[in-house]
């Protein structure tokens, strides 16, 4: 996987057009692995109970803008 990761931040900073060093490829896939990781110790949870939320305001519904063509 680390490979893998590797391989999709070269390809990030070929399309953006930036250059980056090997440390800091090394630096990008450990960043972009933990936070990976994280997101797999976020799935353990279960949160089949849990009312999904629209907003983090409770009872306030935020103003919504019209649509405008321009």
């Amino acid at each position: 996987m680390k490979e893998n990761l590797k391989e999709t931040i070269e390809k990030m900073a070929k399309l953006s057009r930036i250059g980056i060093t090997e440390e800091e490829k090394e630096l990008f896939t450990k960043s972009l692995s933990a936070i990976i990781d994280y997101f797999d110790v976020l799935n353990t949870y279960d949160t089949s109970q849990t009312e999904p939320m629209y907003s983090v305001l409770d009872d306030q519904t935020l103003p919504l803008r019209e649509d405008e063509i321009i």
